[in-house]
């Protein structure tokens, strides 16, 4: 058995996607339309932002009987939400991969489940040595009063997974940041669950900074959190900086825990 498996969990907002540089029989492994996709390497990278989410992430299941198996991609789109964008890339920039998937995804439909695929692992990534566990995938949605929500994926290979209970949000600032806090507020503007259990969003080991450039996961405990739109807000103080500046990122997405995929 082979396995493959993702330590799991954006750009402030997406990156701008990349159109296709090289025809197919130029450049095989270059970012170029494929089937139901764009996939490859990229020759130039974009620009930092001033920090980015590379990925948020409800379960991860990449194990698989066969070395280059096909991959998944499920989200749920909210009532009144519209599918802007989907991009997978690496967590840590190195080769300069991405996928997008082309769009309309069929199936994706406001209220239900969508799933993406498939994505053939042996048509890039096995060529160009990226693991899926090494990707990030971002889904961007529009609701009527917000115009960036993210939509948290489900990766996977073969088995549908359960209901959604955490979250991981892979994040990296183009600074190195100190006295990092994040907190978590539900659609009804409360920090705590009905229970009065608080909600908590924390970096492994209760870390409390991160150096520029490094991509962190914050681990947000979703198991109290009602279903509806979730406010991530994550700050904390530059180092070495006296501008007093200071980072302060506010992501939202769709908390939707009971996974319902056709």
């Amino acid at each position: 058995m082979h396995l493959w498996r993702s330590i799991a969990v954006p750009s402030a907002f997406l990156s701008l996607v990349c159109l296709p540089l090289f025809t197919q029989s130029q450049q095989p492994l270059a970012y170029q339309a494929r089937s139901n996709r764009y996939e490859g390497l990229q020759s130039e990278f974009n620009a930092k932002p001033r920090f980015e989410v590379r990925g948020i992430f409800g379960r991860e299941d990449l194990t698989s009987a066969t070395p280059d198996p096909d991959l998944k991609l499920s989200f749920y789109i909210p009532p009144n939400g519209t599918l802007l964008n989907i991009q997978a890339q690496e967590l840590k920039r190195n080769k300069g991969y991405l996928m997008v998937p082309k769009l309309p995804l069929p199936g994706a439909i406001a209220g239900q489940w969508a799933t993406f695929s498939p994505w053939p692992a042996s048509e890039v990534l096995a060529k160009v040595h990226i693991q899926p566990d090494q990707l990030g995938v971002v889904v961007s949605l529009r609701l009527p009063n917000l115009t960036n929500v993210y939509a948290p994926v489900l990766f996977y290979t073969d088995r549908v997974l359960p209901n959604i209970n955490a979250y991981s949000i892979f994040f990296s600032s183009d600074k190195s940041v100190e006295q990092v806090r994040c907190t978590v507020v539900d659609e009804h503007g409360h920090n705590k669950s009905s229970n009065n259990t608080p909600y908590t969003c924390n970096l492994p080991n209760r870390e409390t900074s991160f150096l520029s450039g490094v991509t962190k996961r914050f681990e947000v405990n979703a198991g109290n959190l009602p279903p509806g739109l979730v406010t991530i807000t994550i700050t904390g103080e530059y180092t070495n900086d006296e501008s007093g500046e200071g980072l302060h990122a506010v992501l939202h997405f769709y908390h939707q825990p009971q996974v319902n995929i056709r």
